[in-house]
C-alpha cells in the first residue's frame, strides 16, 4: 500500500454526542426544577390563600358587637326612660314577635297587659304572634279572652280561623265556623273576601252561619266597638 495515501479525516461525532447530552441534561435540570416548583406550589398555594384570605375572627367579634337595630334600641330607650310605658313595652313585644324572637317577646306581652290587662289590641297582637310562632294552645286562649269582650271582632275570628286550620291535625270544624262567622258579620269587607279563600282552601263554600258568636261564653261582657280591634 502507498504511504503517498492520505488518512482520512478525523471523526467528530463523539463531540456532538457530549455536546447533545449536555443539552438534554440542561434541559431535563430545568424541566425538574419546573415540576417541582409547580408541586411547590400545589401543595402550599391553596392553604397559603385560604390563610390569606380568611377574615379575621377578631374583627368579625368586633363587627358583630357593634352592630345594633335601631328600632329595638328605640323601644328598649322608650322603656328606659318610662318602665310601666304598656305602649313601648307593646310595641317592643310586637316588634320582636313578629321578627322571630316569640319567646323574648311573650315577656313583653305579658308585662304590657300586667298594665293594661284590657288594651285588646295588645292582647290580639299577643295571640297573633304566639299562633305565628306554633304555641297554639296559648294562642288559642289569647284569642278567646279577646272574643269574650269583642263577640264581634272580625280580626280575631279570622285569626282564629287560621290558627284552627293550621293546627295538628287541623281542626277544621272550628276553622270553618271562624270564617263563616267574618263573612256574617260584613259580607262585603276586605277580610270576608279573606275568609271565603280560607274556606275554599278547605274545601268548603262559604254559608251563613245561625250563630256567629258559638266560639264565645255566654253573658260574656261585651266592648263598646272603639275598644274593639
Amino acid at each position: 500500500m502507498s504511504q503517498s495515501r492520505r488518512r482520512p479525516p478525523a471523526k467528530r461525532q463523539p463531540r456532538q454526542r457530549a455536546t447533545s447530552a449536555k443539552r438534554n441534561q440542561r434541559l431535563l435540570a430545568i424541566l425538574g426544577v419546573i415540576v417541582a416548583v409547580s408541586l411547590i406550589v400545589t401543595i402550599v398555594g391553596p392553604p397559603l390563600i385560604d390563610y390569606l384570605t380568611q377574615p379575621d375572627d377578631n374583627s368579625d367579634l368586633a363587627v358583630d358587637e357593634n352592630t345594633s337595630d335601631p328600632v329595638e334600641e328605640e323601644y328598649r330607650a322608650q322603656i328606659e326612660a318610662n318602665p310601666e310605658d304598656p305602649a313601648a313595652l307593646a310595641a317592643l313585644a310586637n316588634y320582636l314577635g313578629n321578627t322571630g324572637r316569640v319567646d323574648e317577646a311573650i315577656g313583653w306581652y305579658e308585662r304590657a297587659l300586667e298594665i293594661e290587662p284590657n288594651n285588646l289590641a295588645t292582647r290580639l297582637g299577643f295571640a297573633r304572634v304566639l299562633s305565628n310562632g306554633g304555641k297554639r294552645a296559648d294562642a288559642e286562649l289569647q284569642f278567646q279572652k279577646v272574643l269574650e269582650t269583642c263577640p264581634n271582632s272580625e280580626q280575631t275570628w279570622f285569626s282564629i280561623g287560621q290558627l284552627y286550620a293550621s293546627w295538628a291535625p287541623p281542626r277544621a270544624a272550628d276553622a270553618v265556623r271562624a270564617f263563616e262567622a267574618v263573612i256574617a258579620f260584613g259580607p262585603e269587607t276586605f277580610v270576608a273576601e279573606r275568609a271565603r279563600e280560607e274556606l275554599a282552601g278547605l274545601g268548603v263554600a262559604s254559608t251563613v252561619p245561625a250563630s256567629p258568636t258559638a266560639l264565645v261564653v255566654a253573658g260574656s261582657p261585651a266592648a263598646s266597638s272603639e275598644q274593639c280591634p
